[in-house]
């Protein structure tokens, strides 16, 4: 087996670095991150394992978005060969430890921050005017089979029960129906944008004050998907009238109505994505022994079950509720 860590330090080493290395938290991706105590600059030594990370790709995003103004972090040194790279550190100001000090109250610096967060959405939309063809695609067909998570390993971890082939593919269709409505206006998606990947950088001003990380999965994709995993967080729970608010705040600056279309392309996108990260999250627990994923659970669940009560998605959860009754109560897997 490879040693990633020391692996790190020959790179750091190659650099003439004389920087120590302080592990951060790893997220739900196999890439891991150090901060460089010592570095001449804020720097955090950014780990992505060749074979199931992509340095190139995550290189490739940041300087898109870099040029659009967005706030992503420079880049100062990598090694697409090796997977390690040397990137700029925003610190430790997340959107979540901020919402976190603020005692989740519809205050002055939640409004504030959602609005950073949506001012970022509002300049990505309206810069992005081609998406680059070697950009992947997440349209309808991807986003359904993505969907398929909550079968692949929600429902059979609850039930007991493997799902059959044929279900599979009538739930796939069902949200293929659905998502081929809604995702005809498409942009660049970031596909993992919520407030656990957004930071304060205070020294910055406009846009760039709102630091964007985890990014390199961007595809081509439906305009409202960003938005909706920013309103409904698989992790953290967004008010109703703080998600009215921001959803308002992003039309006004969109110049677009809030209407039918709007709502309904909206919660199938949350819907869609509610049911993609509930299987992420069991497969993160069951394969990956991240168990303590599973605490997100409740959230993401309930979520599902309230978008897949809007008319639109009545196949979806009509197959649900045939195939496992009980799927609205994950309290069994929380044991």
């Amino acid at each position: 087996m490879v040693d990633r860590e020391k692996g790190a330090q020959d790179f750091l080493a190659r650099m003439d670095s004389l920087a120590s290395m302080h592990a951060l938290h790893q997220d739900a991706s196999n890439r891991r991150y150090y901060r460089l105590i010592g570095a001449e600059q804020p720097s955090l030594l950014m780990d992505c394992p060749p074979g199931l990370e992509s340095l190139a790709q995550f290189v490739k995003v940041a300087d898109f978005l870099s040029d659009l103004g967005l706030g992503v972090p420079a880049i100062y040194e990598f090694d697409e060969v090796t997977g390690y790279a040397v990137i700029e550190d925003f610190g430790s100001d997340t959107f979540t430890s901020l919402l976190n000090q603020s005692g989740d109250l519809h205050d002055s610096i939640t409004d504030d921050l959602y609005r950073m967060a949506i001012d970022t959405l509002v300049c990505l939309h309206i810069q992005v005017k081609e998406i680059p063809k070697d950009y992947p695609d997440y349209l309808p067909d991807q986003m359904a089979e993505a969907a398929c998570l909550m079968l692949d390993w929600y429902v059979p971890k609850l039930s007991g029960q493997t799902v059959s082939s044929n279900t599979r593919a009538a739930y796939k269709k069902a949200w293929l129906a659905v998502l081929s409505r809604v995702s005809e206006d498409t942009t660049l998606v970031l596909r993992d944008y919520h407030v656990d990947n957004l930071m304060l950088r205070k020294n910055q001003q406009g846009v760039s004050r709102c630091g964007v990380i985890d990014f390199q999965d961007a595809a081509r994709g439906p305009r409202m998907y960003d938005l909706a995993s920013l309103l409904e967080d698989a992790r953290r729970p967004v008010s109703r009238a703080l998600k009215d608010s921001m959803q308002q705040y992003y039309a006004a600056q969109m110049g677009i109505k809030i209407n039918a279309e709007f709502i309904e392309s909206f919660v199938s996108l949350a819907g869609q994505r509610h049911s993609r990260v509930a299987g992420v999250f069991v497969r993160l627990a069951q394969r990956d022994k991240r168990e303590h994923y599973l605490q997100h659970l409740p959230l993401v669940i309930s979520m599902l079950a309230n978008a897949v009560d809007a008319p639109i998605l009545e196949e979806p959860r009509s197959i649900l509720d045939t195939l496992c009754p009980t799927w609205r109560d994950p309290t069994p897997l929380l044991a």
